[in-house]
């Protein structure tokens, strides 16, 4: 800890004059720190732009994916849509209105990104819904939202990544004064809104409140002088003639003052400010509880799976008639699955095995790679086709389920939906599995697919996932499910 470098004042005194000298000195050190952060991320995002641009013009133009792309995208995004700079000012207008050149998580929070990019895009896009108010339109605005918000969340993280390695310790770092007990100044050094040293360091440490403000308040003063404090951060209870006399100092010094409370609750729960009669609480709430955020997922669901079945139409068709030809059955297996509150719902695949495998299936019980009855798959399958065969290998015969998610019954991510056979052999805390909607992909199949063995296992997977959900924890994980497919892991 910093010791005190000069004698102590007198509670009466006033701040000593350095105080305000340094206040100047902090108030630049805060604007740069600004104008940086705000210079590099606005580049970025002007990048990514460009990039969209030149991207959808290479696609256009048949040069990358082919002319069956390039003819989709020319009908989903006329070529008079995407003018350079009203797009450019639209978005970057819709980022900075959801706050995402703030200090802090908002810069990073997929919410906000996505809803910015969505708001710039259909500031350019309005014209055109109104003349044009098609399946094709409103198509062509999900997939641009959603694609630019993918590659500007992705952008932001990567900026992130860089700083990091190239810059461990900031030079423009905040300095940092933590006040509070020894024992919530260790834990506050360990804390993640500190540790970063890119963004944060930390000069030192005071406890206040063992100490009449007469002395402790003159060594407080000293050291914010000595140390050239721009940040403080308050740990722990702190009473009212304490709080006040921090902030007091602060003023003076220009210093940014922050407040970690008391770790009163699991980390499972957020807390969020809430103001009610000009009293403001903290609001605590599961992630899985954030309304806005769920309202995003279902937005995405709905637009990700309504642009899927249209733009891979082609391959649907050509799976149907493979499926049609090469064995006698249906086009579609339909089975009954358990979703979120334990509401049931048919769920789709294409058919991969022979007509009467369900009734089969009893026989085949013990040949399962789960010794758990409430899992069931065998590989080589005898009931299995062989276009069903390579349908499973590349996970293609799950593409109906497209369908479920623009029906509302799943989501793009989630917890698999299990069978009613499997629910009833559940115990009480397995049902944590039905608090999300099921999802065509999930924490299970990232973290090994059918390699997973253990049912407790597959239930901790997706309760981690479920407690601490967020919508960047989706799209990690839609990231993280291509490479999966490709490699063709645990698939039987």
């Amino acid at each position: 800890m910093i010791a005190a470098r000069a004698s102590v004042p007198n509670a009466g005194e006033p701040f000593p004059l350095q105080l305000h000298r340094q206040a100047r000195q902090t108030v630049r050190a805060h604007a740069q720190r600004e104008i940086r952060r705000i210079a590099v991320l606005v580049a970025a995002d002007i990048g990514v732009l460009l990039g969209f641009r030149a991207l959808l013009r290479q696609v256009r133009e048949a040069e990358v994916f082919g002319p069956l792309a390039a003819a989709i995208v020319n009908r989903l995004l006329p070529v008079h849509d995407i003018h350079l700079a009203p797009t450019l000012s639209a978005v970057l207008l819709g980022l900075f209105v959801f706050g995402t050149y703030r200090a802090g998580d908002r810069r990073r929070d997929p919410y906000a990104i996505c809803a910015g990019a969505s708001l710039g895009l259909g500031l350019v896009w309005w014209a055109r819904v109104w003349t044009d108010p098609s399946g094709w339109t409103f198509a062509g605005f999900a997939i641009a939202s959603i694609v630019l918000g993918a590659a500007l969340i992705l952008t932001r993280f990567g900026l992130d990544a860089v700083v990091r390695r190239l810059r461990p310790v900031g030079a423009n770092a905040a300095r940092t004064l933590l006040i509070g007990t020894p024992e919530h100044a260790r834990r506050a050094m360990s804390n993640p809104a500190l540790a970063d040293t890119a963004e944060s360091i930390i000069v030192g440490s005071i406890d206040l409140a063992r100490r009449p403000l007469a002395g402790g308040g003159g060594k407080l003063v000293r050291l914010v002088a000595a140390e050239r404090v721009d940040t403080i951060v308050l740990l722990g209870h702190a009473d009212e003639a304490l709080a006040n006399y921090v902030l007091e100092v602060a003023d003076a010094a220009c210093c940014r003052v922050y407040r970690i409370p008391d770790e009163c609750v699991s980390g499972e729960y957020s807390p969020s400010l809430y103001w009610r009669r000009g009293v403001p609480m903290l609001q605590l709430t599961r992630p899985a509880s954030r309304g806005h955020q769920l309202a995003v997922k279902q937005f995405i669901d709905t637009s990700v799976a309504a642009a899927a079945l249209l733009i891979l139409l082609p391959v649907l068709a050509a799976i149907a008639l493979g499926a049609r030809l090469g064995s006698r059955g249906p086009i579609l297996f339909r089975q009954e699955r358990v979703g979120m509150g334990g509401r049931r719902f048919t769920m789709y695949k294409f058919r991969t095995m022979v007509a009467d495998a369900e009734e089969r299936r009893k026989t085949l019980r013990e040949q399962s790679v789960y010794t758990d009855g409430r899992l069931f798959k065998i590989p080589n399958d005898p009931r299995v086709t062989p276009i069903g065969r390579f349908l499973r290998r590349t996970s293609l015969d799950e593409l109906p389920q497209f369908w479920n998610v623009l029906r509302g019954d799943m989501s793009l991510v989630g917890p698999r939906p299990p069978m009613p056979c499997e629910v009833e052999l559940y115990d009480e805390h397995h049902y944590r599995r039905f608090v999300m909607k099921p999802g065509i992909t999930g924490p299970w199949q990232v973290n090994g697919r059918n390699k997973v063995t253990d049912f407790e296992e597959v239930v901790r997977l997706e309760d981690a996932y479920m407690r601490n959900w967020s919508l960047g924890k989706d799209f990690r994980i839609i990231a993280r499910t291509l490479p999966v497919v490709l490699r063709m892991e645990g698939a039987h």
